[in-house]
């Protein structure tokens, strides 16, 4: 004989606390998320030591988050973080196809940004620690200028397409 399944009242499941995230923590006992923040930190203040402006830190966009959105003068500067701890070149670790999303979300952001960007361009920050263990201090940083470089649209610009 089998016995009956309990049937919960209408609305009792609702009423149960959400499991919680998952949270993925690594063997120096941050979480990824907290070594992405701590890396991103790291990024924009050796940004901004190298003489670029940044303006915002995870902007979302319909085709994906930019880390940092940077600019020096008119050139607007989306730049990816990637943040490791004993890998020997965190670089790798970004694909073709993620670049060309962050440039096409810079590209949609165009219009909207002021001043009026004259170029446009995708760049990559590395943040590598020797040791799991190690300070921030000690993380070496690496930036790479010009991953993908283009121009805005025409109407981001407020140029004619047959202005030389």
């Amino acid at each position: 004989m089998t016995t009956p399944r309990r049937v919960e009242p209408a609305g009792r499941e609702d009423r149960r606390a959400p499991a919680p995230p998952l949270r993925r923590t690594r063997r120096d006992g941050r979480t990824t998320a907290e070594a992405g923040a701590l890396g991103e930190s790291l990024a924009s203040r050796a940004l901004a030591r190298a003489g670029l402006r940044v303006v915002a830190r995870n902007l979302r966009t319909r085709f994906g988050e930019i880390d940092l959105l940077c600019r020096r003068g008119r050139v607007w500067i989306a730049v990816e973080v990637k943040a490791r701890t004993c890998h020997p070149a965190p670089e790798r670790c970004v694909r073709p196809d993620h670049l060309d999303r962050l440039a096409r979300a810079l590209r949609a952001l165009a219009p909207a940004l002021r001043p009026r960007p004259r170029a446009l361009r995708v760049d990559l920050v590395t943040v590598r620690w020797p040791r799991r263990d190690a300070p921030a201090a000690d993380a070496q940083i690496e930036h790479f200028c010009g991953l993908r470089n283009f121009g805005p649209s025409a109407g981001a610009s407020g140029g004619s397409r047959n202005a030389p």
